[in-house]
């Protein structure tokens, strides 16, 4: 049984490194990669790696190259019980890095050594056998999340094309001719399968484990969260009528961590907690102590900078406009069971292969979904907070006019909740709209907005039919109670019958509505003259008919100033022949 063990970590500052391979410069030993055995994967641009060392078999002494730069505290250890650790080293290394094509002269060099060449350095010729490349301190390209690499230079471009400095070591008749490569005019090679590319060396992070005997070939389980690589997902509700859409999701993964090869994967959702997500981990090697102690105080991740990044890069698909038979909608099969951890759900994306720098396409599922084509129409309130209204005059053509929307009301089905993403509807193969998808539970239903009904007109009117001049009275102002009717008027222009859900908010207090609406008293016009109400009104309607829905509320509106020396709290009289009332009084 493995049992978690916290590293006590020794970081040297030791730089070592040898043609080919990269060695301890203790015992020799290379440092072997880290293979990787599952990964979960957030939107906001972390990952968790679980990853497997093997112990030697003859040696008691083990080194691994560090994959990525650990959040700091999220670096464990665990290894069987009879596996006795005697320490744990990170140290700075070389290691083998970006192939690249050789496209100067000192670089062909650097690419060919051990082959014969002729070079020209000033009209004279010479013959010999390339024995070294030296290689160049110049500073390397920066890379955000690679351990080991210094920021320092983070800001400064990468000069282009590189300046190589360093030697190289030429094995000539008299001995061995050491040669600045930039003086280097032309090489002719004598030896045939001139290559081509070459591999520069950067600046890795190994990990030294050493055990007080040899442990046999047993493993040692590394785990840890990293920056550097991150899922966002999207959907495709394809709208094939009588009640049925097909619903699609797929997931881009784009990692600019460390190379990915046949590892099974998860999508995470959900935002978990990470208070020292912005602080490295020193066994990355990343920054001096001093800068890491400053980041360590430097608080936690501020949480409303996590959900803008989780819907970066929304997808299209590609569509035909010929109306040839060409089906833009996938059919990626069924959503398969996840993982609740906690507050997180865990998508299964398979085993994934995915290089450094690379973006991945991952097809999650396709399932058919019931969903309702529903229009909406939300009138806005006519009274600010201050009891004044909003239309001066008589309100424009414009201001009557009211926006319709066509939504589609979707019913979860599957068994995976649905994250928050991008979501593209379709029609026979051609994109109606696109709208973000809230999180729903499986089980739950969600409305999509998807574009302005053209077809379906709301023209809202509101009037006066009664006013009490001098209702109230709060501190120096008088406030009017004005009975107002409104009417909102609906007409369907379409050739099927449609169902609209109509919302009014008003300020005040509603006196009766026609046909019968829900009211809904809201809170947020707790602190107001006049309560927020919401009133909610579904109506079908048939093609090519009209059909209004009324409504009668009280709200009290700005009136006349009380004079300066009046201070009182009490309500103005009535006017002569106004009705009786004994408004409330306000104040004190």
């Amino acid at each position: 049984m493995r049992h978690a063990w916290m590293v006590a970590t020794i970081i040297s500052a030791v730089t070592c490194g040898v043609q080919g391979h990269s060695e301890n410069p203790e015992s020799g030993i290379v440092p072997q990669r880290l293979s990787l055995r599952r990964v979960a994967l957030f939107k906001n641009g972390f990952g968790f790696f679980v990853g497997e060392t093997t112990l030697s078999d003859d040696e008691d002494e083990t080194s691994f190259l560090l994959p990525a730069v650990p959040v700091q505290g999220t670096f464990w250890l665990s290894h069987p019980p009879d596996v006795n650790l005697v320490s744990v080293v990170a140290e700075k290394v070389e290691s083998e890095g970006q192939r690249l094509e050789a496209i100067t002269i000192p670089e062909i060099l650097k690419a060919n050594v051990g082959k014969r060449v002729r070079v020209t350095i000033d009209e004279k010729q010479i013959s010999g056998r390339i024995m070294h490349f030296t290689q160049d301190r110049r500073l390397p390209r920066i890379m955000a999340y690679a351990p080991g690499v210094p920021e320092g230079g983070m800001d400064r471009p990468e000069i282009w094309p590189p300046f190589e400095t360093g030697l190289v070591l030429i094995q000539v008749s008299g001995g061995v001719l050491s040669l600045d490569p930039q003086s280097i005019q032309h090489v002719t090679f004598l030896d045939d399968d001139v290559k081509r590319h070459f591999t520069r060396r950067v600046d890795a992070v190994a990990v030294r484990v050493r055990t007080a005997e040899p442990a046999q070939g047993q493993s040692v389980t590394v785990s840890f969260l990293a920056k550097g690589i991150a899922w966002t997902p999207s959907y495709l509700v394809d709208i094939r009528g009588q009640g049925k859409a097909r619903l699609s999701a797929k997931a881009l993964i784009v990692n600019e961590l460390y190379d990915l090869n046949d590892v099974p994967a998860r999508l995470a959702t959900g935002f978990p907690r990470l208070q020292f997500a912005d602080v490295r981990s020193p066994i990355g090697m990343k920054e001096p102590l001093a800068q890491f102690l400053a980041a360590l105080g430097g608080g936690e991740q501020d949480p409303s900078q996590v959900r803008p990044r989780a819907y970066a890069m929304a997808e299209s698909a590609r569509m035909g406009f010929d109306g040839a038979a060409m089906d833009v909608a996938p059919t990626y099969g069924a959503a398969q069971a996840g993982i609740t951890a906690e507050d997180l759900f865990l998508y299964p994306a398979g085993r994934i292969t995915l290089p450094k720098d690379r973006v991945a396409y991952i097809p999650l599922f396709t399932e058919p979904v019931p969903y309702e084509d529903l229009y909406e129409c939300n009138i806005p309130d006519t009274v600010d907070e201050a009891g004044r209204f909003l239309f001066r005059g008589e309100p424009s053509d414009e201001e009557k006019d009211q926006e319709v929307w066509h939504s589609l009301r979707l019913e979860n089905t599957t068994r995976v909740p649905w994250t928050p993403a991008p979501a593209e509807a379709i029609r026979s193969n051609m994109i109606v709209g696109q709208a973000e998808m809230p999180y729903t539970p499986a089980g739950d239903e969600v409305t999509l907005r998807i574009s302005r009904a053209a077809d379906i007109t709301v023209e809202q009117q509101e009037f006066e039919v009664e006013r009490k001049r001098g209702a109230r009275q709060v501190y120096e102002m008088y406030y009017d109670l004005v009975t107002v009717r409104g009417e909102a008027t609906i007409t369907n222009f379409k050739e099927q019958a449609v169902t609209l859900e109509l919302n009014k908010s008003l300020s005040g207090e509603v006196v009766s509505t026609d046909p019968q609406a829900k009211i809904e008293k809201l809170a947020a016009g707790t602190q107001r003259i006049n309560g927020l109400r919401k009133l909610t009104w579904t109506i079908e309607i048939a093609p090519d008919q009209t059909q209004k829905a009324t409504y009668i509320y009280e709200v009290y509106v700005r009136g006349e100033r009380a004079p300066d020396a009046t201070r009182s709290f009490r309500a103005a009289p009535p006017e002569p022949g106004a009705a009786d009332s004994s408004p409330a009084e306000i104040g004190g």
